[in-house]
């Protein structure tokens, strides 16, 4: 598992996605900040709309980490399967490394946001609020994240699923309330 996980990060510092892993998440979480000024947890409709623009910008980079990683690389991943590796253990490799891009991801949108508004010092559950903010957000980007590589293993090509992105991201707004 060790070596498939190598292998795949090399790939992905190959690729230059790494620019794309921390640029895409900084640049939507400014645009994003810029709209959350101020005191957001004073009034409930600003509280309430300004966490869903957080959650969505979650959302869209989980889904954007990932909509095209399989499709991309279905022949080095058939390659792989007919060298000997199990299906399961290349699945594993992508959900480790994804996880932990996901963690970045989440750190970077939170901070950024942090700087624009001011989100309380104390947690519900956790003593600082901060760690169940980023964990909230690590869980969406994750799950989108995870949905994308759902999308990716089912669809033929990256024409494809990029098509389906936006049906996906409508549904999941529509559905959002």
């Amino acid at each position: 598992m060790g070596v498939i996980i190598k292998n795949y990060i090399k790939n992905l510092k190959n690729e230059k996605s790494h620019y794309i892993f921390i640029g895409f998440p900084l640049i939507i979480s400014i645009c994003v900040g810029l709209t959350l000024r101020g005191k957001m947890f004073e009034d409930y409709r600003d509280t309430r709309s300004r966490l869903f623009a957080i959650v969505c910008v979650a959302i869209w980079i989980g889904l954007f980490n990932s909509v095209l990683e399989i499709c991309k690389e279905r022949e080095s991943i058939k390659m792989d399967l007919d060298s000997g590796f199990k299906s399961i253990e290349l699945f594993f490799a992508r959900f480790l490394v994804q996880a932990v891009v996901c963690l970045f991801q989440s750190i970077i949108i939170f901070v950024i946001c942090a700087l624009f508004a001011e989100f309380p010092s104390e947690g519900a559950v956790i003593g600082s609020s901060y760690i169940e903010y980023i964990l909230s957000i690590f869980l969406i980007t994750f799950s989108a994240d995870v949905m994308g590589l759902l999308i990716s293993s089912l669809c033929p090509s990256n024409d494809i699923a990029n098509r389906s992105l936006p049906f996906i991201l409508m549904v999941q707004f529509i559905f959002s309330g």
